[in-house]
């Protein structure tokens, strides 16, 4: 998977892929999700600033990860989708379980708020 930087913010990973992600590539980062679910690292920003297009029937994938990360108290976020990859999560019927944010910087402070309910 074309991953152009991967960095570590206190207990947040923050991973950000590159180009164009089709089935392998998006296959590929979803194993990155669970190695660093392996790892206990559970608190992950998907940085999309830099992916031109997501291949629409391999982003379910994503919901997997989020689940499995969600069941040990962690979450999978997403920052700067942009409208062209939007309507992508909107037509795979998934848009609504990722919470997005404009900015990274956004999603990573995303984690310092309490969780509500």
């Amino acid at each position: 998977m074309p991953i152009s930087d991967f960095k570590n913010y206190s207990d947040i990973s923050v991973i950000e892929p590159t180009g164009e992600l089709g089935r392998r590539e998006i296959a590929e980062l979803c194993q990155t999700i669970d190695s660093l679910l392996q790892s206990d690292w559970v608190r992950i920003v998907l940085n999309l600033s830099q992916v031109t297009h997501l291949h629409y029937a391999a982003i379910g994938h994503l919901v997997n990860s989020l689940l499995h990360l969600r069941l040990a108290d962690g979450d999978l976020k997403l920052a700067h989708l942009d409208p062209y990859n939007k309507k992508i999560f909107q037509f795979a019927g998934i848009h609504n379980y990722f919470e997005t944010y404009d900015s990274l910087a956004e999603a990573v402070l995303s984690f310092e708020r309490p969780l509500e309910g």
